[in-house]
């Protein structure tokens, strides 16, 4: 199974600054009572305390992306096999999905 190419132009755009406008769409179209991440943080608190946090929050995700020095539960993917059908009976009849830590 192939992946398609990211073009050079989005290539490009995935390694610039996140931006406010990027981080508050981030927070504020989440869904509502989920956590993106293991801490259990939901998107509701982070907007609750926008005013607050906004300015260490964006400094935090850009030294992120900028010296990709991530904690090494970031990095962590837990892997589930979710049913394709009623009665699964073998690997095929199954879906993997993996599950990344986001926040």
């Amino acid at each position: 199974m192939g992946f398609p190419n990211i073009v050079p132009q989005a290539s490009m755009r995935l390694a610039e600054p996140v931006t406010l406008k990027e981080l508050r769409r981030a927070i504020y179209k989440g869904p509502r009572n989920k956590t993106p991440g293991a801490d259990g943080i939901v998107h509701e608190l982070y907007g609750q305390f926008w005013a607050v946090i906004t300015a260490d929050l964006l400094t935090v995700y850009n030294s992120l992306l900028r010296n990709r020095d991530l904690h090494s539960e970031q990095t962590l993917v837990a892997t589930v096999y979710a049913p394709k059908c009623q009665a699964p009976r073998n690997m095929n009849d199954y879906r993997p999905l993996s599950l990344f830590n986001t926040d």
